[in-house]
């Protein structure tokens, strides 16, 4: 076993993933006190605003009678779900750009009708690093060989 391999088996690490590897790059000790210590640190608004977007618009797409309004307002529900007791001050403001982002990704996605894919799992192997990296696509659309991660 090389030295690699052994560090990561000894942490328990058995995967890697982009958004790990992004945090890595960017800040090593956040990466290291979230990943490694467990003291992982709040959603911001701007993350929560993105997974709320994405529910909304998760809806638009497998649902495609669903009004722009019904998507919006599952995103919106999803964000106060989400962000109900948090005092960030940039709460308000990112919960207001939900409706016109929403609209948007759905007025561009719907083209291509109803995904046949949904956060679908990716593996690949690198050379030199003892672990796969994991990661998923939010939608796929088979029919026209398309690949969208919002």
């Amino acid at each position: 076993m090389t030295d690699l391999a052994a560090a990561f088996a000894r942490h328990g690490i058995d995967h890697l993933s982009p958004s790990s590897l992004n945090m890595w790059a960017a800040e090593p000790a956040l990466w290291l006190l979230e990943r490694r210590l467990g003291h992982r640190s709040a959603a911001s608004p701007i993350m929560v605003r993105g997974r709320a977007v994405e529910h909304g618009v998760h809806v638009g797409l497998t649902k495609p009678s669903a009004e722009i309004a019904e998507c919006q307002a599952a995103a919106l529900t999803e964000f106060d779900r989400e962000m109900a007791l948090d005092p960030d001050p940039r709460r308000e403001h990112e919960r207001s750009q939900l409706p016109g982002y929403v609209a948007g990704a759905i007025a561009e996605l719907r083209q291509y009708g109803v995904p046949t894919g949904y956060q679908t799992r990716v593996e690949i192997a690198l050379d030199d690093v003892m672990v796969p990296v994991i990661g998923f696509l939010d939608w796929r659309f088979d029919q026209h060989g398309l690949i969208v991660d919002l």
